[in-house]
């Protein structure tokens, strides 16, 4: 398939930054195969490495992506 434009330099989805967690939750995001990048920016996860002891709360901010959200 052609690539008609390159998602990449349209735009930079924007997410918070996670803090306050004393490294207890990581933020990491992946490039989706070759077939996917026309249409899918990256993947992220959000995950814990340990068991949390307070709530968490994540604000996405809205930056015209779509998220699905898996647990």
């Amino acid at each position: 398939m052609d690539k008609q434009f390159n998602i990449h330099k349209l735009y930079q989805p924007l997410q918070p930054t996670v803090s306050g967690t004393n490294g207890s939750i990581t933020y990491k995001e992946l490039p989706p195969d070759e077939e996917g990048q026309e249409f899918i920016y990256c993947y992220w996860q959000l995950k814990t490495t340990d068991k949390l002891e307070d709530s968490f709360r994540y604000r996405v901010v809205a930056d015209g992506c779509i998220d699905i959200f898996l647990s």
